[in-house]
Parts: structure tokens; C-alpha cells; sequence
């Protein structure tokens, strides 16, 4: 594995994640500036499919934001909710997301082109992020004009904590 800013990058052939990478993760992310840190899968970001274990931290902010490809979560450590936006910046749908819980959602997969946001619920959440192209810093993410921008993580939480109750 290599370090690369906020993210660990495999570099085997064979990738495997457990206990300990997780508890790596989420560690980092309650360090990190941003409260979110991830060990990506894929060794380089020009592979045609990103997958990642990303940990965030409760109060981290992570803007609204779409692919032009599909992308999929799925709920490994604690619980955090996906949410879903229109154009217009109103909140089409807001899923909980938490492993092994019946009354939460395991995974979400999203087309192209769906406005979503990642939000930690508990004092750390882990999920599996899959996308199905190779990263761009320029492309890869249109980030929603609609909201804060990632820099103003208090202005972003109160605006997405005016948007409608749990």
C-alpha cells in the first residue's frame, strides 16, 4: 500500500481489507482535517473502476455532488444516510444506511447523472464506494451549485440540516 494526501492506495494484485484496515480508516478519518479518509482498492486512478472504503467522521461535510457513470455504496461500520436531490437543490430522498440492520439500506447504487450526498450519522461511518470509471480531478465529480462548497463544512451541515427532518 501507498499514501497518497487523505487515501491509501493498494498496490498488490490481490487486495484485501479487514478489521484492522478498517479500524486504520477509521482512525485516520477522526485525524483528518476533512473528517474523511479512504483506502482505495484500485492501484492507480486511471483504472476503469474505483472502488474505495471511505471513512467519515459525524460532522464532516461532504458537498452534493454527481458522476456521469453509475456509482454504488454499500454500509461496512456504523450508519450514515445517502441523500438525494433534484436539480433545484430540494431534497428528492434521504435513505439510512447501516449493515445488517432490517430497517436500513445495505446498498444504493446510482445512475449517472443523480445528485447525492454522503452523511455520517454515528461518530465514524464506513462504506464501500464503487464507480465505474477511471478518476479525473476535473470530470469525474460535478459538484452541485446548489450547496455549500466543501471548504465551509459548518455552512454546509446547517444547510443540509435545514432540508428536512430525519
Amino acid at each position: 500500500m501507498r499514501e497518497e494526501g487523505q487515501a491509501i492506495f493498494n498496490t498488490e494484485a490481490v487486495c484485501v481489507l479487514g478489521p484492522s484496515e478498517l479500524a486504520l480508516a477509521k482512525q485516520r478519518a477522526a485525524e483528518s482535517p476533512t473528517g474523511r479518509f479512504r483506502i482505495c482498492l484500485h492501484r492507480d486512478p486511471s483504472e476503469p473502476v474505483q472502488e474505495m472504503v471511505i471513512a467519515s467522521r459525524r460532522g464532516s461535510y461532504g458537498r452534493p455532488h454527481r458522476h456521469s457513470v453509475p456509482a454504488s455504496y454499500v454500509a461496512l461500520d456504523g450508519a450514515g444516510e445517502l441523500l438525494v436531490f433534484n436539480d433545484d437543490g430540494s431534497l428528492l430522498s434521504r435513505m439510512r444506511l447501516k449493515p445488517l440492520d432490517p430497517s436500513a439500506a445495505q446498498c444504493v447504487r446510482f445512475e449517472g447523472g443523480v445528485w447525492h450526498a454522503f452523511r455520517p450519522l454515528t461518530r465514524v461511518a464506513v462504506v464501500y464506494e464503487t464507480l465505474a470509471s477511471a478518476f479525473d480531478p476535473v470530470t469525474s465529480n460535478e459538484w452541485a451549485p446548489f450547496a455549500p462548497d466543501e471548504d465551509e463544512p459548518a455552512a454546509g451541515n446547517a444547510w443540509l440540516d435545514s432540508l428536512a427532518p430525519r
